[in-house]
């Protein structure tokens, strides 16, 4: 509960502050679930939708973000238990407006088949913040480049690329398309 929990305050003052800068065209309101079950229905189908939960929403799509989502934590190696270090509310509330309003949703895609590293949290997290849809592509199996992908990923391959790769892979970078390599320094 945003309006009464004294723990939630700063992310209160952020909400506040968008509201009042954005000169109408951010609103805030506070809704109990008992009294809305209908639309605590509608955002519930983005998934467990969870008491004190910020939904944002826009012309285009909502998106849901937990209190969990607006703090920064670390966790002290020696005794496991967790610590709030600090606040990211503006960061992913902006990043959530930007979402909601965008015309199109940019998708990333990792290219697979050549025993790459596929362990990216930090990069993966990195990468929805900043709103992209994930997924993979196996050039190897001749499979194409979905035409919808603005972004491909290459993170340390082990094997060779063949051409009919290469030649997918300048096509998609002919087209527009952005591309990420990772190396080892091994």
């Amino acid at each position: 509960n945003y309006e009464e929990n004294d723990t939630l305050y700063q992310v209160r003052e952020v909400l506040r502050r968008y509201e009042i800068l954005s000169e109408g065209k951010f609103t805030v309101q506070y809704i109990d679930a008992n009294l809305n079950p209908a639309l605590w229905d509608k955002y519930n189908a983005l998934g467990d939708l969870s008491t004190g939960d910020l939904v944002i929403e826009g012309s285009k799509r909502y998106k849901r973000l937990s209190p969990s989502d607006l703090y920064e934590y670390q966790t002290d190696s020696s005794t496991g238990k967790k610590y709030l270090v600090g606040l990211k509310a503006e960061q992913n509330l902006t990043s959530a407006i930007l979402y909601v309003i965008a015309d199109k949703v940019p998708k990333a895609a990792y290219i697979q088949g050549h025993q790459e590293v596929t362990a990216m949290e930090k990069m993966d997290a990195l990468l929805k913040t900043c709103n992209y849809e994930l997924s993979t592509v196996s050039l190897i199996t001749g499979e194409p480049i979905p035409e919808d992908v603005d972004l491909l990923i290459i993170n340390q391959p082990k094997a060779d690329y063949e051409t009919n790769e290469i030649d997918a892979i300048e096509q998609f970078l002919d087209n527009d398309g952005s591309l990420l390599v990772f190396y080892a320094s091994d």
